[in-house]
């Protein structure tokens, strides 16, 4: 399985949004792929605004099913929305992740385009969480949330939803 390492990264005052339609959407990056591993230490998200259909998060949008992903001493002082699941403070969703001395201080708001009208749409509508909106194995350690966590179902202050919907909005 490959591994990505970032280490001590920032971005700040940008504005990062995926097109219509998108997905895996994040501040330092967008989707841990199938299969692959990721390690991001040390990096903060500044006064951003971040956006997506589904699955944005501060730091890291989404990982794919049978992927990990390590977050530690992160921090996300961004606004962070999706349109209909899975956001997150740190991370928007994951199947298998560490989480260590993570912070999140900007608001989350997931799930704001859902109604009743669109449920048939088959969009998932749930995890919105400070540190991760959705995950599958978690771990989370000495992480804690400062923003405003806004959604429709699976809304949390750590963590929306242990119901992973994975790196794409058909999974």
């Amino acid at each position: 399985r490959q591994l990505t390492y970032i280490d001590n990264c920032s971005i700040s005052n940008s504005s990062i949004a995926g097109a219509r339609d998108s997905y895996a959407v994040g501040g330092i990056l967008g989707i841990v792929d199938y299969q692959s591993r990721a390690h991001i230490q040390q990096c903060r998200s500044i006064s951003n605004t971040i956006s997506a259909h589904s699955q944005a998060g501060g730091l890291v949008g989404a990982g794919a099913r049978t992927s990990s992903l390590i977050t530690q001493s992160c921090e996300n002082t961004s606004d962070v929305t999706s349109e209909y699941n899975s956001c997150g403070g740190i991370v928007g969703a994951c199947d298998t992740l560490l989480a260590g001395s993570c912070i999140n201080r900007g608001a989350v708001t997931g799930a704001y385009k859902f109604t009743s009208q669109n449920a048939e749409l088959g969009l998932g509508n749930t995890g919105c969480g400070g540190i991760a909106g959705g995950t599958g194995v978690s771990y989370f350690v000495g992480c804690y949330n400062e923003g405003v966590v806004t959604g429709r179902s699976g809304v949390g202050g750590v963590v929306g939803s242990a119901r992973f919907t994975g790196g794409d909005p058909n999974d």
